[in-house]
């Protein structure tokens, strides 16, 4: 009996021993204490089931009621089962709800109802709903030289066919010169022109107008000049809380400007307050290529670093536990607030306070659970922001860390248990410290690879590279980035309190920046650390992520299984059997992490078939020119690549529609004449993708166009063959397709336009023709030529009806006509040169335009917006052979 007795106090002891590892262990936590984690992924789930379905509201609604009626009377007749599945069900109902009311329910009196693509002039009256900031003249299109100011405006009435018109909603605001003297609050009237926001307009485009939807904007206004705004009414005191954020935020900035040198001060904007407007685009692309992106965006990094600065203070304080947390709390959420409280801030702000809330407890928060609720609370402010890049970044890393916490963790235990355990206690004191700090870098560095591995595949995705270097560097940033916030912090906190002591530490603010520019500047420069990828497939991600999410809830599962001998009874069922399995070897499952990369580096191995037939694909640049040749054989070329009002804008939409078909190489680019808003993205695809040849005519050599030397030493840097063609060579020699040149000849013109190299494609009795900006003396050199009949031709000179002359429209008697450009109803004035037969499109409108032709002859016409637009099987009797 006292053997019973002693066996028991054992065995209760081993138990509460097991408790309390458990709940001092980091990472995921058993089941039984994460009741927030499937409610988190049921709202979840009822968001992304409502974006797919697009489920009725009222449904949605009537279902969750029924389900929330299920969960009560379960919970009082004592169904556990069915009230825990009717909670989940009425939560993913929920969820499905509160994003339908957000993303597909728009009020009728909506300022977007009266607004289209095609912008409008209005008066209006409205209400600044956001601080104003300022977009800087180097980001905005290259004929406009002054800034523009960017705010939100909460609209009341419009005026419309001289009669005013209640309205709601709120507009993006844009006013283009002028010093806006608004502030946020101030009730105003406008003259300006109203919108629809952009839409994507080519394969993996930034969508603006979804990215405006998100944040509840649903048009754009713009205004010319900021005398054409009056304030009518200022600010009152509802409005004070948006004001003071405001004026901290603005005196932040002018601390920037005054004590920081001006390559710095827009880093230390984005490091501190979040804001990366004025972050050049190199510097930009330089972080990217680093794989230290992540310090641009105010995420869960900074916000810890802000705690444990305040924590570092208040412990130099000496205060007690309780008024320690109440000033951690404070300034985590004072932080969120000036911030703007993005996802990654609240999510931050949310689990610190949460740990700060069982600091006076001396509580332990479970993590995972803690995740759950930030969650929840961060789609019950915006559900959409649950398909935003950075939030889903923002929370697979944090996973990703509690994941690398918990086999750490495990890994710990299982050498303390070990005999092994004690073989460094004799040793020296400073080798015992070296041993610690080799196995703390140890643990630095795996979690840094989890976090890489577990976020690589949805950065490829997104953005299309993939930077190993940052696998070594982001370690060893982290003490350079945690001085720099501190001091930047002390910095604005002596500006603000004490100004005399803010040079003292602007300066040293200053020189960490600049030392931490340089850090990533080397970083980013090895050309081994970094490089261009194809975008994985959408399948191998869902099927990634979804078996590494499978496997750390069957984890967790198994955990709470195994602390029960449940599994013990009924051994022969298949439920018993099930969890007996899963709870020997769910410890193994977490190499499902292999499944995810597998998939991965297939999908970026295996290469987009090859085309069917022959594919012609028109690019929405706005006022430029970038044409996309595909061949049957695999060869791929590109025409032109470049934009009048951004060349970087141009160079992502290449380089994304040649990533998001699977190509990453271009057997040659071939510029059509040295006009810059045909080559000027040209030098960045040529750093950024495998190019065979560049094939330019001897007046682009010749030209003193500004960007023509910067082309010809970004070839010869990337050693790319540069080719000179003249009328009567071929570019795909022996190819499937014929693909020759009819312009320029031996003598060429004065004008650039004049001359453009001309391409005649053929492909299965199709042409097309691509024309580049050809007029005057060019036009005269293709009319002299025999007559063909064209199926497929570039609009001369982006649609200008002075390119179109009589004779070379009756010359190529197209059956369609491409207009590269960015005005609106050019087609109008075009059918009135062409045959009534003649189809156009215009890229403006119709978005990327896609040409396929099939063996048999067979043409089928694609628009991005639209999709198919037309189908052909008739054939081209003459060929170019013939010629």
């Amino acid at each position: 009996m006292e053997n019973a007795r002693v066996e028991a106090s054992q065995g209760s002891h081993d138990a509460n021993h097991r408790d309390r590892s458990e709940e001092a262990r980091p990472g995921l936590g058993s089941a039984a204490k994460l009741p927030a984690a499937p409610l988190a992924i049921a709202f979840a789930f009822g968001i992304v089931t409502d974006r797919v379905l697009h489920i009725t509201w009222s449904l949605e609604l009537v279902l969750a009621f029924v389900f929330v009626a299920s969960f009560v009377w379960g919970k009082t007749a004592g169904r556990r089962r069915l009230s825990s599945v009717a909670l989940l069900l009425s939560t993913l109902c929920f969820g499905a709800a509160w994003h339908h009311y957000n993303w597909f329910v728009v009020p009728s009196d909506d300022l977007s109802t009266y607004a289209t693509s095609m912008r409008r002039p209005v008066k209006l009256h409205g209400t600044i709903a956001s601080h104003p900031y300022v977009v800087h003249a180097r980001d905005v299109a290259v004929w406009d030289e002054s800034d523009r100011t960017i705010c939100e405006i909460r609209c009341e009435s419009i005026l419309l066919d001289d009669q005013r018109v209640t309205v709601s909603g709120k507009a993006r605001l844009s006013v283009s010169t002028g010093d806006l003297d608004v502030t946020v609050g101030d009730r105003v009237a406008l003259h300006g022109l109203f919108a629809l926001p952009n839409e994507a307009k080519n394969a993996g485009d930034f969508d603006f107008r979804q990215h405006l939807r998100e944040r509840g904007i649903r048009t754009v206004v713009v205004v010319q000049h900021a005398s054409a705004i009056r304030v009518s009414q200022r600010s009152g005191v509802n409005w004070w809380l948006a004001r003071l954020r405001g004026r901290l935020r603005n005196r932040c900035e002018e601390l920037f400007r005054d004590h920081l040198s001006h390559q710095n001060q827009a880093i230390a904007q984005a490091l501190i307050l979040g804001k990366r407007t004025d972050i050049p685009r190199e510097v930009r692309a330089t972080f990217a290529e680093s794989g230290t992106m992540h310090l641009l965006a105010i995420s869960g990094l900074h916000v810890g670093i802000l705690a444990g600065f305040v924590w570092t203070l208040c412990r130099l304080a000496r205060l007690p536990s309780k008024w320690m947390a109440v000033v951690m709390l404070a300034a985590v959420l004072s932080y969120a607030f000036v911030t703007d409280a993005r996802p990654p801030v609240i999510r931050a702000a949310i689990l610190i306070s949460i740990v700060v809330f069982a600091i006076p407890t001396f509580r332990r928060a479970v993590a995972l659970n803690s995740l759950s609720v930030a969650v929840i609370i961060v789609l019950l402010r915006n559900p959409t922001d649950l398909f935003d890049v950075g939030a889903q970044l923002s929370f697979l890393a944090v996973v990703a860390i509690l994941w690398a916490s918990f086999l750490l963790a495990r890994l710990s235990e299982r050498r303390r248990q070990s005999a092994k355990a004690g073989t460094i206690v004799g040793r020296k004191p400073w080798v015992r410290k070296l041993i610690g700090l080799g196995k703390n870098l140890t643990a630095a560095y795996f979690i840094s690879a989890c976090i890489w591995l577990m976020t690589m595949p949805l950065i490829a995705y997104q953005f299309n590279l993939i930077a190993p270097i940052g696998l070594l560097i982001n370690v060893l940033l982290i003490p350079i980035v945690m001085l720099v916030l501190w001091f930047g912090f002390l910095f604005l906190l002596a500006g603000i309190i004490v100004p005399p002591l803010a040079s003292v530490c602007g300066y040293c603010f200053d020189t960490l920046l600049g030392f931490l520019l340089s850090v990533v500047g080397f970083a980013s420069s090895i050309g081994v650390g970094h490089f261009y990828v194809s975008a994985p497939s959408e399948w191998s991600l869902l099927v990634g992520y979804g078996l590494l999410a499978v496997a750390m809830c069957v984890g967790s599962l198994a955990k709470t299984w195994d602390s029960t001998d449940e599994h013990k009874v009924e051994s022969a069922s298949r439920l018993a059997a099930l969890r007996i399995w899963l709870t020997r070897y769910w410890v193994k499952i977490p190499w499902v992490a292999v499944c995810v990369l597998a998939l991965f580096g297939c999908s970026l191995l295996l290469r987009t078939p090859l085309p069917q037939g022959f594919k012609c694909a028109f690019l929405s640049v706005g006022h430029g020119c970038a044409i996309l040749l595909e061949t049957p054989d695999g060869k791929c070329y590109l025409y032109d690549a470049g934009m009048i009002s951004d060349s970087h804008r141009a160079q992502d939409v290449v380089q994304k529609a040649l990533w998001r078909k699977g190509i990453s190489q271009l057997d040659a680019i071939i510029v059509s004449h040295a006009d810059a808003d045909h080559f000027n993205a040209v030098p960045g695809l040529l750093r950024n993708v495998a190019v065979d040849r560049l094939i330019v005519s001897q007046p682009f050599l010749d030209s003193r166009q500004s960007g023509v030397a910067e082309v010809l030493d970004a070839a010869v840097a990337n050693r790319v063959t540069t080719e000179i063609v003249t009328a009567g060579d071929s570019i795909d020699r022996g190819g499937l397709v014929a693909i020759k040149v009819l312009h320029p000849g031996q003598s060429w013109s004065d004008f650039d336009n004049a001359n453009s190299i001309v391409l005649m494609i053929e492909y299965a009795g199709r042409r097309f023709l691509l024309t580049g900006d050809l007029e005057q003396d060019g036009t005269d050199s293709i009319v002299r030529r025999r007559p063909v009949a064209i199926d497929v031709m570039l609009a001369p000179h982006h649609g200008s009806p002075s390119a179109s002359r009589a004779d070379f429209v009756q010359w190529a008697q197209p059956n369609w006509v491409v207009i590269s450009g960015r005005r609106r109803g050019v087609e109008q004035r075009l059918s009135e040169l062409y045959s009534k037969d003649t189809e156009f499109l215009s890229t403006s409108e119709s978005g990327a335009v896609c040409f396929e032709v099939f063996a048999d002859g067979t043409l089928t016409c694609e628009s991005f917006l639209s999709g198919i637009v037309s189908v052909e099987s008739r054939m081209t009797p003459p060929t170019l052979s013939a010629q």
